[in-house]
């Protein structure tokens, strides 16, 4: 394999695998650790492809020894990773740390290839990884980097082939040209654009389930006591008897960690609703991939007491692990698809939208409650995965699920002892048009979301003051613990049995990603009604809130130009006083006129392509079939009066010169020939042109000659020129024309 000869090529190659390794980097790593691992790398690398070339010319044997000894290293490191951080890591620690070793003696043009091919797996693999719209700055600067390096390659190929006074040149004016990085970005910038307004096909629905991220949740209690449940329900999932061991664990399972989500009292063992409505931070909990948006619950409670929400003992089961968790053995169908990546420490609840029937979880057993809450054994960290298949159906858009029964619907009834009578009063005056349950329960839930406000800024008149009397009464704002609270008393004064729900609004995709980006201020309250014939279903009655539907952004502009819309408002709502924040604020209302404007405009060519559809199946499709016929009448005619018109033109001229007669039915030929792709190039004389012709259309040869000859006694000499002379050009012009128009016929 030929040595590399020109130095770009080395910078080229750094820079493709300094951007692929801090993409890595950046995807298996944060903070500090992402940012020393990252220049650490970048050193190391620059310094390898710097003695690469000094290799290159000297074939040191201090540099191979060097070599040889970071690979010993990178060797015994990837032992040490191996037994410490599981196969994946390992060997991408093997693979990046074996190319910094070899890029010490880095000389061919096949090392060059080879380390191209490393820097693709490891952007690609980071890409797999990446969830952050900044890894879309990796990827342009390892396009650009691509294409800049794949042209320095090209120029070495070429020195290599170049010899004697040839090489010499070459070295001497060969240089990356300019515009091929204009074109680079020319390319690029396209892309983003094709990008941004091609219509995307909607996703084909294919399911991967994935568990891991480097955690493992194993609890050998839990296992035995899962194979017990086992043994004693006979695998039902749906027949529960609560052991003292499951009783036990519930009582002493944390549901919140130090830190992360413990900041919502909705993810506590009691949910008091008078402190739960607090501003919580704009930290990533989770990421989650699906097809739709969803609520992802958490918990539910039946039990209130005026102020705050309780869980009663519940039956449940623990589960093992078989290539999955079995929630429910006997759900046949597709299921709706769910993979959770965590970001931040989250308590040991594990989210998924109701109702879950399997789970594939890093662990070997799990718990299940009655309601279908699952658990893992210990509070879940940063980096774990795993994947749920819900049970989710619909009914005008409201999520239900038939697959749990009412085994209990007292505790789905109960209310707090101190209940007013005009509590009970209200939820009869506003069911009282309603005929059966879902009606009653549709019939509140639209009460509460047009009579009420959303508010965090909630203000009670003492400690010992009825929330919700104070809420429906008299303040009429508060957050959503307040309003799902009041719908689900309402509900149960009409005897009507519904839950309370905890979990969280997963609706802010990143277009970009692919992710759902779900924040700590995404988490929220609903409610859960047992609705005859359907299950348990789903309502939303916190104003300004909407139970999220299955939308697809046709083009991905929309989608982003949302995405960008919501950080921006978070970012000047997060920073009232700042500066920037308020001349962010300004830009925001800029951008959001700019962008009414584009949808209406939009929205208008839509409006006009309609029009023309209707038109095209009324009466148009006629009017159209006659232009058509028109134009293939006018096509020809018009081909026959140029004819005539050129031919008017050259007698005109033959009448009264000859020399600029000859002249121009030289050029007259060019313009006929071009149409047979035989076009004159500037920098070829007529005499060079005509081989070309007669080789491509030999029984052309003598009248081209004769052309080409007068052409050049009348443009080049002085030599008289008579009628004669230009009789034969026009005869030798007609002969050409003749031919090509034959030809045309034939072909058409």
């Amino acid at each position: 394999m030929n040595r590399i000869q020109y130095p770009p090529v080395y910078a080229g190659l750094g820079v493709l695998l300094i951007t692929s390794v801090a993409a890595v980097m950046t995807s298996q790593l944060s903070g500090v650790g992402s940012v020393t691992a990252i220049l650490f790398w970048t050193i190391l690398y620059g310094a390898g492809l710097a003695c690469g070339w000094q290799f290159n010319q000297t074939r040191s044997e201090a540099l191979k020894n060097l070599t040889n000894v970071i690979a010993s290293l990178v060797l015994l490191l990837f032992l040490v990773a191996l037994a410490s951080y599981g196969i994946e890591k390992a060997f991408l620690l093997l693979l990046i740390g074996v190319q910094a070793a070899r890029n010490f003696t880095l000389a061919t043009r096949r090392d060059f290839y080879y380390s191209y091919v490393i820097s693709l797996i490891l952007i690609l693999y980071a890409a797999s990884l990446s969830k952050e719209v900044l890894f879309i700055a990796y990827i342009v600067v390892y396009v650009l980097a691509g294409m800049f390096t794949l042209m320095a390659d090209h120029i070495d190929d070429t020195l290599a082939r170049a010899q004697g006074g040839d090489r010499e040149i070459l070295i001497r004016r060969m240089s990356l040209p300019i515009k091929g990085a204009g074109l680079a970005c020319s390319v690029t910038i396209l892309a983003v654009l094709l990008y941004l307004v091609v219509p995307r096909p909607p996703s084909p629905r294919v399911h991967a389930f994935p568990a891991g991220g480097g955690w493992t949740y194993d609890n050998q209690e839990w296992e035995r006591q899962a194979k017990y449940d086992n043994h004693r329900n006979s695998g039902s999932s749906n027949d529960f008897g609560m052991s003292d061991a499951f009783r036990t664990q519930q009582d002493n399972q944390a549901d919140a960690v130090q830190g992360g989500a413990a900041t919502y009292g909705g993810f506590q063992k009691t949910c008091d609703i008078s402190k739960a409505g607090v501003e919580l931070p704009d930290e990533i909990m989770f990421y989650l991939q699906a097809d739709l948006p969803l609520y992802v619950r958490a918990k539910t409670f039946d039990l209130f007491d005026g102020r705050a929400w309780k869980k009663s003992r519940v039956q449940g089961r623990t589960v093992e692990n078989k290539d999955g968790f079995e929630i429910d053995a006997a759900f046949r169908g597709y299921g709706v698809g769910q993979t959770f990546t965590i970001e931040a420490a989250m308590p040991s609840l594990l989210l998924s939208a109701y109702r879950p029937v399997m789970l594939w979880f890093p662990g070997n057993a799990i718990q299940q409650e009655g309601d279908y809450v699952l658990r893992a054994s210990g509070s879940l960290r940063k980096g774990t995965v795993y994947s749920v298949l819900s049970d989710r159906q619909e009914l005008n858009g409201r999520p239900y699920s038939s697959g749990e029964g009412l085994r209990d619907a007292s505790k789905y009834l109960q209310l707090p002892e101190n209940l007013s009578q005009r509590m009970r009063d209200l939820g009869s005056v506003v069911t009282q048009q309603a005929q059966n349950p879902l009606a009653k329960a549709e019939a509140i839930e639209t009460f509460l979301k047009t009579n009420y406000s959303y508010t965090l800024n909630t203000v009670l008149r003492g400690p010992d003051s009825d929330v919700l009397e104070e809420f429906l009464f008299d303040t009429k704002q508060g957050h959503c613990e307040y309003f799902a609270s009041s719908m689900v008393i309402l509900l149960r004064c009409v005897n009507v049995p519904a839950r309370f729900a905890t979990g969280y609004a997963a609706h802010r995709e990143n277009t970009i990603t692919g992710y759902y980006e779900v924040r700590q201020k995404d988490a929220h309250a609903w409610v859960e009604a047992y609705i005859e014939g359907y299950g348990w279903m789903t309502f939303e009655p916190t104003s300004s809130f909407e139970i999220p539907r299955g939308s697809r952004n046709v083009f991905a502009a929309s989608g982003i130009a949302a995405y960008l819309q919501d950080r921006m408002v978070q970012a000047v709502r997060a920073n009232p006083g700042a500066w920037w924040a308020e001349m962010l604020g300004k830009l925001l209302k800029i951008l959001n006129r700019l962008w009414s404007m584009l949808q209406e405009l939009y929205a208008a060519l839509m409006s006009v392509a309609q029009s023309i559809i209707v038109w095209l199946k009324g009466s148009g499709w006629i009017v159209l079939l006659l232009l058509l016929a028109s134009f293939g009448i006018a096509l020809p005619l018009f081909k026959l009066v140029d004819n005539f018109s050129r031919r008017f033109d050259l007698e005109q001229v033959r009448k009264k010169d000859a020399r600029q007669f000859i002249i121009q039915c030289y050029h007259e030929m060019e313009k006929v020939l071009s149409g047979k792709k035989l076009l004159r190039r500037p920098f070829r004389t007529p005499s060079e042109f005509a081989p070309l012709i007669k080789t491509r259309q030999p029984h052309l040869a003598s009248s081209v000659d004769v052309i080409t000859g007068l052409f050049n006694l009348a443009r080049y000499s002085a030599f008289p020129l008579s009628a004669a002379d230009a009789d034969n050009a026009f005869k030798a012009y007609s002969h050409i024309v003749k031919h090509v128009d034959r030809k045309q016929k034939q072909q058409r």
